[in-house]
């Protein structure tokens, strides 16, 4: 998503598109990116760089 994000692809449904749109699987291997499943991998994310000293 970072890299997505560098390419200028901003927003979490532009993000979930553009995704799709490239073929890259999901964490589960099916279905499809949603807006609401980069939300939360997004806020995952920044928790994660929170918790381990990140900004």
């Amino acid at each position: 998503m970072e890299r997505l994000r560098a390419e200028g692809v901003l927003g979490q449904a532009a993000l979930a598109r553009a995704l799709n749109e490239r073929g890259v699987p999901t964490l589960t291997g099916s279905g499809s990116w949603t807006q609401t499943t980069v939300t939360r991998i997004l806020e995952r994310t920044a928790q994660a760089a929170v918790a381990a000293g990140g900004s």
